[in-house]
């Protein structure tokens, strides 16, 4: 399981942390894999296994603290969340947003 962290793929190093972290209970290895693939550089749309890394992190808890700062400097930038339609900005991905709300709630649900 744990080679499976360091594939190549998104998707299986992202479903493989998680598994790890629901077979072994240990968050060390975990986070730093589902930190990994969240870009706080983003500028568009993520990729498919990203707000599954998002949510698997808040899942993890108070051990996923590590991310917060990230998650949080995305949400606060939220012009790189947003595209012009018309004239008009708004959210590119109104999901994703409430994703990353969502983990952060559940991270610090764990810190109380």
């Amino acid at each position: 399981m744990r080679r499976l962290m360091e594939s190549p793929g998104a998707w299986t190093r992202t479903y493989a942390a998680h598994a790890y972290w629901r077979i072994t209970g240990d968050p060390e290895p975990v986070v730093p894999v589902l930190l990994a693939e969240v870009d706080p550089a983003w500028t568009g749309r993520p990729g498919l296994s990203v707000p599954e890394a998002v949510r698997r992190r808040g899942e993890v808890g108070a051990p996923a603290e590590a991310a917060v700062s990230r998650l949080r400097r995305i949400l606060a930038q939220q012009e790189w969340l947003s595209r012009p339609v018309a004239g008009v900005r708004i959210l590119a991905d109104q999901a994703y947003v409430r994703t990353l709300t969502e983990a952060l709630e559940r991270i610090n649900r764990w810190w109380k």
